[in-house]
């Protein structure tokens, strides 16, 4: 009898075992036909992202390859430019710059400045004109929007009418905390100088002076220029002093008439 329980208990395990083989292997089935099913749907979008992936990496691949060219032509030309310069061929000089300019590659920048320094030789409108397309560029590097501005600032130092284009810029640049403020500072100065209000003139200087950080050759320039506007400035004073005094002594005293 216990032989007979535990033969049908054996043929029952053996039956679940089978049974739980057979159901894996349905679920296997289903996997499979599920899997083929999602490829088959997905696999055109699949194919389309990999087509994609390759198109974006030639297309970068492409544009390194053509900026490589780019800056190598834009290269060439502005060694040719300085060349030029060098022989005093501003024309060839220019040709070559305005190029560069056109190519709008990496020496765009450099190449603007040059010419603007060019320029600068012989007409000054055009070359300040250059310098502050140069300044408000959203692609120029701050280092060069500054470099920009300050040469605009100089050049236009003794023209009102330009100088009134930069001076904002130029007063905003003075109270940061940028290298450039110095020469800010300095053209502030020079500009009040040339409208003749040196009280703002010697202000800059001044503030050039206490500034500990200024650059040591400035602050001598400015320190020769301050001592320069107060002994201008103060024999006027002491001229227009004893010239008010002068006529206070000899002013005629009135005559008082007498009855007889």
């Amino acid at each position: 009898m216990p032989v007979s329980k535990n033969k049908k208990k054996v043929q029952i395990d053996e039956q679940e075992a089978l049974a739980n083989q057979f159901i894996m292997e349905v679920d296997e089935d289903l996997k499979q036909e599920s899997i083929s099913k999602l490829w088959k749907k997905l696999s055109w979008v699949i194919a389309c992202v990999c087509i994609a992936i390759i198109a974006v990496v030639s297309y970068v691949q492409y544009q390194k390859n053509q900026n490589k060219k780019l800056a190598d032509r834009d290269s060439h030309l502005y060694q040719q430019a300085i060349k030029f310069q060098e022989s005093a061929d501003t024309t060839q000089a220019l040709t070559k710059l305005n190029e560069i300019i056109k190519n709008n590659g990496k020496y765009k920048v450099i190449a603007s400045m040059t010419k603007a320094q060019i320029l600068s030789e012989s007409d000054t409108q055009k070359a300040f004109d250059t310098y502050l397309s140069v300044f408000k560029d959203s692609k120029t590097p701050d280092i060069y929007k500054n470099m920009a501005l300050t040469h605009a600032g100089y050049i236009s130092v003794t023209d009102p009418k330009l100088f009134t284009k930069v001076k904002n810029d130029i007063t905003s640049l003075s109270k940061t905390t940028n290298k450039f403020k110095y020469l800010a500072l300095e053209i502030l100065a020079w500009e009040s100088i040339t409208i003749k209000d040196y009280s703002s003139a010697k202000r800059y200087l001044n503030i050039l002076q206490a500034d500990i950080k200024a650059p040591s050759g400035m602050k001598t320039r400015s320190k020769i220029i301050l001592e320069s506007l107060n002994s201008d400035i103060a024999p006027v004073k002491n001229k227009a002093k004893t010239q008010t005094n002068t006529k206070t002594k000899t002013k005629p005293k009135s005559v008082k008439k007498t009855s007889k």
